[in-house]
């Protein structure tokens, strides 16, 4: 007889530029380990197919911080306290 057992959990965690990120990689059990923050962060496993979801989401969250980045601010109407541009 077998059982299968999960597990959830909710966790978050705050990536900034100088965050440690490591990760080792296991092709022969189709893992790839990254642990964000040392020895006291977040453990992250992932199959390829997984890490192939991840990089494109945040792909789409980095074009969304550059489209951002580079648009034209709104201007801001007199009743709030700036002149219009």
């Amino acid at each position: 007889m077998s059982v299968i057992s999960s597990i959830n959990l909710s966790a978050w965690a705050r990536v900034d530029a100088d965050t440690r990120i490591t990760y080792h990689v296991a092709p022969d059990i189709d893992t790839a380990e990254f642990d964000l923050g040392g020895r006291h962060g977040l453990a992250l496993q992932t199959s390829e197919a997984g890490l192939r979801r991840f990089i494109a989401v945040f792909t789409a969250a980095l074009g969304e911080f550059t489209t951002a980045a580079t648009a034209q601010p709104e201007a801001i109407p007199s009743e709030y306290g700036a002149e219009p541009a």
